[in-house]
Order: structure tokens, then sequence, then C-alpha cells
């Protein structure tokens, strides 16, 4: 751990992380990219599980929560959008030849589902779907007062409910989002295993 708090460990798995989606995003073999493609995103959303802190959560109002996520996470994805912008323009409607209008490039940012609108950054999607899903666990954990059995109950509940959406687009990729809720779980558990081990 360093002297800020940080656990060194965590951070070097999340560099590892974003290596392999640059690597999956380039020219490489296909079935290397299958490979990266089957857990890569899963890992993303473990990750940032692993650093969920229930006391924290507790004892901060939901709203205080959701605003600490909506500064970390949308804000910074819209000002990406915004500096993407130009380039997507030059590279869409200039060299293309494409007709993308200012009102459609604004509700491509808002509604973060290429699937549904193209978009000046669709490979930002998780950023807004991980801003959901870490929201969705602050309420889960709020609700129940921090037990760990409801929590597992709950987040079983967002997964399938998740699952069963599939193939249906939504702003924000919600239904993605009630899915990664599981995937954060798995990473809040093993730190809880971790901690306990440390001790």
């Amino acid at each position: 751990m360093t002297k800020s708090g940080r656990i060194v460990w965590i951070d070097q798995l999340r560099a590892i992380a974003f290596l392999l989606v640059i690597i999956g995003h380039t020219y490489v073999n296909a079935d290397v990219k299958t490979v990266i493609y089957s857990f890569h995103m899963p890992l993303f959303f473990m990750i940032s599980g692993l650093t969920i802190n229930r006391e924290k959560i507790l004892n901060t109002p939901l709203k205080d929560l959701a605003a600490k996520y909506f500064k970390r996470l949308v804000i910074p994805y819209v000002w990406m959008n915004f500096i993407a912008y130009p380039i997507f323009i030059a590279t869409y409607n200039i060299i293309l030849k494409n007709d993308y209008s200012l009102l459609s490039v604004l509700e491509s940012v808002l509604i973060s589902n290429g699937s549904m609108i193209f978009s000046t950054t669709n490979a930002m999607w998780f950023v807004t779907s991980l801003f959901l899903s870490l929201v969705i666990v602050c309420a889960f954990i709020k609700l129940t007062k921090g037990s760990y059995p409801l929590f597992l109950a709950l987040s079983a509940l967002s997964v399938c409910f998740g699952l069963e959406s599939r193939g249906v687009h939504m702003p924000w990729h919600l239904n993605v989002s009630l899915v990664a809720v599981g995937y954060l779980f798995i990473g809040f558990s093993f730190m809880q295993v971790y901690k306990k081990n440390r001790e």
C-alpha cells in the first residue's frame, strides 16, 4: 500500500486490464482477440468491486455517493466526447462524407449506447455503465444495511434481470449495468476475504 492509501497490486491489475483492452482493439490474431474479449470487461468491473468500502457507503448519503461517481466518471466521459468531436467530424463528415449534425452527436453522448445511435466515442460505453452499476451497488448496500447475504441476493436478482433483457438496447447500457453488479459483487467479496487473511 502506498502512502496515499492506494493498494499497489490493484493499480497493477488495472494497468494489465488496460493493456489487454488496447491489444484487443489492434489487429491481433482472431483467437487471441476472442480470449481477451471473453473476460476483459468483467475484469474491469471486478477490479472496481475491489475498491468498494462498505463502511464508507453506509455512512455516506446515497446522493453524495452518486455525486462523487458522477464527477469521477460521467464528467470525464462528457469531456472526452467534447475533445473527440473535432476528430469525429473530420473523420466521418469530411473524409467519409457523412452528415452527422451537432444535435445527433449530443444525443449520442446523452444516450451512451452505440447500438442505439452512433457516438463520437463508442468505446467509452463502459464508463456510464460503470457509473450506474456503482450507484446500484451503493443502493443495495444501504438498503440491506451492509448485510452480506442480502447484498448477495439483490446482486443475483440484478444479474437475472440484466440477463433477461439481453438484446434490448437501453440508454447507458442499463441492462449491462445490472449484470455488472454481479462482477462488482465478486470483486467486493474477494476483497473481504483478502482483508480477513491479512489480519
